[in-house]
């Protein structure tokens, strides 16, 4: 226990708000920090799956084998931009020396073709001119295939009309490229409230392509309600809670989203986030705002403690690869928390601030076996909070969280789940900044805001099998170490570890979803931030999206 939550306890003890028995086996009352960041402990998610591009091929002429067989001395090509002609030559450069027919010439034009293609250019084509043989060297006659005409096809003419940047990135005349079409495609359907389907197809110019995109609006407002029993003993186990967005407020691409959680007791939640892309090349900026009421129950409501944690926040963020199969993003984030703590019983109050900037990178890859993702967080801020200050979280602090997952398909209906989620600390933190090892998106034996500290590492496996196409039965096993302070403050322990095992099933039928899970204890003793004997854990989550 840290000095300042064994200082806490002497009062509560020496107020007679709870016995000495009681303070030995419980750990201090959350406070506005600790219940907010306990709110945000959900691991993320993969981007959603992508759009294709329709590429036509090209029409190859046939040319039955047969007829004058010529040498073959050289090869020389005309109309390449993208590849230099030795490139190109080198290609083909097992041909050299060989006697060919004019089937064997085109064969030789499809050769460099896809070589082409292989390199991300699947519009090019390579000819065989009528006059392409002279004395030896046979030239070949490249057309690699460029942008025409840009649209995008709309049943409302703004969205079409705000759409269009997104596509104008893809200049006339430049090569179809396949990276970059993909990337300006899955960007365009990245944004709320449409659904983008992109054909090209051969322009008026021979040589051309052009691009069609096809945008289907979504529903411009919906949302979803659920209900879980993710909360903690102190302010209420069961939580409700809505969200709602509205897409293309403002103008195309925005979206205003807003939450609401209520507890059944006294815990609120609300925010607010609204997100606007600036040019047609993924840069997105957002701006939020959160608010978390609390007021303390059971055990701790003699105690009359309540606070309020505010949270203003600005980011900015950009994809740095888009693919189908790749995609990796960063987020520069500027946060500032409020905190306010008050216990009547003991007449003490408490004010802290933190202002913050985050570096986060999330990513993930489609393989042929499965799917990898995750998140980096770099995170550097100063924290101001009362002085004296014996847990020495006061002034600048650094910490790094990580959280990588892997889901691999295993046989037909059988896939496996490995998840490591960590932080390093350089300094001690506040309770809004740290590692929290048990909950429902963490080691599901222990409740949440159990095992709390500056540093921690969890690791989780999952073990599923599909039953039906609803539902999905699996078995996990969750371990994790945490430790309570960077630099400790009071001798002691400093660590601790738990794990726990149990099995679960998840239900989607449409838009609702239904998780259960049933979870027993391993290592890690009995349970410090919730005083029932519960050796067993059971979470419910259900949601429906409309």
């Amino acid at each position: 226990m840290t000095t300042k939550n064994t200082c806490l306890t002497l009062a509560l003890i020496a107020a007679g708000v709870v016995s000495p028995v009681y303070a030995q086996v419980v750990a201090p009352p959350p406070d506005a920090g600790r219940l907010q960041r306990e709110l945000q402990q959900a691991p993320p998610a993969p981007q959603k799956p992508s759009t294709g591009v329709t590429v036509p091929q090209a029409p190859r002429e046939k040319v039955a084998p047969g007829g004058l067989r010529v040498a073959l001395n050289q090869v020389a090509f005309s109309g390449n931009t993208v590849f230099d002609s030795a490139r190109l030559a080198a290609v083909v450069q097992g041909a050299i020396g060989q006697s060919y027919d004019l089937a064997g010439f085109y064969a030789l034009a499809d050769q460099v073709a896809e070589f082409y293609r292989s390199e991300g250019y699947a519009f090019a084509s390579v000819f065989v001119p009528s006059d392409g043989y002279r004395d030896g060297v046979l030239t070949l006659q490249v057309v690699e295939g460029q942008y025409g005409e840009r649209r995008v096809r709309a049943s409302d003419a703004s969205q079409a009309k705000g759409a269009q940047k997104f596509v104008d990135v893809l200049k006339a005349g430049d090569p179809i490229y396949a990276p970059d079409l993909e990337r300006a495609v899955l960007l365009l359907d990245d944004q709320p409230g449409v659904d983008a389907t992109p054909v090209i197809k051969p322009g008026q110019t021979v040589g051309t392509g052009d691009l069609d995109v096809e945008l289907k609006p979504l529903d411009k407002v919906g949302g979803s309600i659920g209900l879980s029993n993710h909360g903690n003993r102190y302010t209420g186990y069961l939580q409700a809670r809505a969200n709602a967005f509205i897409n293309s407020l403002f103008q195309f691409g925005d979206q205003l989203n807003v939450t609401a959680l209520q507890s059944d007791e006294d815990l609120s939640y609300g925010a607010v986030q609204y997100s606007v892309p600036i040019g047609g090349n993924g840069l997105r900026a957002t701006v939020g705002y959160s608010v978390t009421d609390y007021e303390l129950g059971r055990e701790f409501a003699n105690l009359r403690a309540s606070g309020k944690a505010e949270t203003v926040s600005a980011a900015i963020s950009y994809p740095w690869i888009r693919s189908r199969n790749t995609n990796v993003s960063s987020s520069l984030v500027f946060q500032k928390k409020d905190f306010f703590d008050e216990q009547q019983a003991v007449n003490a109050s408490v004010s802290r601030t933190s202002d913050s900037v985050s570096v986060i990178t999330n990513f993930d890859h489609l393989d042929a076996f499965g799917l990898t993702y995750g998140q980096l967080d770099w995170t550097q801020g100063k924290f101001n909070g009362p002085v004296p200050d014996p847990s020495r979280t006061n002034g600048d602090f650094t910490r790094v969280s990580y959280d990588l997952v892997r889901q691999q398909s295993l046989k037909r209906r059988l896939s496996a789940y490995a998840r490591l989620n960590g932080q390093l600390a350089l300094d001690n933190l506040d309770s809004s900044e740290s590692f929290t090892l048990g909950g429902p998106y963490a080691v599901r034996a222990y409740p949440t805001g159990e095992g709390t500290g500056d540093e921690g590492m969890l690791a989780q496996f999952e073990l599923r099998f599909q039953y039906t196409e609803r539902i999905s039965p699996f078995v996990f096993y969750d371990i994790g170490r945490v430790k309570l302070e960077n630099d400790p403050t009071a001798p002691g322990n400093n660590d601790r570890t738990l794990s726990g095992a149990g099995v679960g099933v998840r239900y989607q039928e449409g838009p609702l979803a239904l998780e259960l899970s049933v979870a027993a204890r391993g290592t890690g003793g009995a349970a410090q931030s919730d005083p029932r004997d519960n050796s067993v854990m059971t979470w419910l989550t259900m949601r429906y999206a409309f």
